[in-house]
């Protein structure tokens, strides 16, 4: 089985540090790179080329949203399956639009719904 990649942007370090926990643990063939900054994000994203992104909704600076949209505008970036992470879900509608494929996985993170939503995307030949 070939690697998986999976890119997690959040500002809280501490929940950036829980979902890489439980995937590396969870899932063995998955690298799971992480960032809180997401000024960097478009290149570091270009650059990996992951096979997933699990995407902060609000974060100083650009958010999750904005971050979603600009990624949509890279070619080659377009079809990356996003997962939204947010503790607001009254916006769903919004974020599927945004181009999230799992329109959000709410907070607190429960560890069985993020694996089943992660194998989802990420388990599919």
């Amino acid at each position: 089985m070939d690697s998986k990649a999976i890119v997690v942007i959040d500002d809280d370090e501490n929940m950036v540090k829980a979902i890489k926990r439980i995937l590396t643990y969870c899932r063995r063939d998955t690298q799971v790179h992480t960032l809180t900054d997401p000024g960097s994000a478009v290149s570091f994203i270009r650059k990996i080329q992951p096979d997933l992104l699990i995407l902060d909704i609000m974060m100083p600076g650009t958010d999750g949203t904005t971050l979603a949209s600009m990624l949509r505008e890279v070619p080659e970036l377009r079809k990356l399956p996003i997962i939204f992470l947010t503790g607001i879900i009254s916006h769903e509608e919004q974020y599927c639009q945004l181009g999230a494929t799992e329109c959000y996985l709410g907070k607190p993170i429960d560890k069985d719904v993020l694996l089943k939503k992660v194998s989802e995307y990420l388990d599919v030949d």
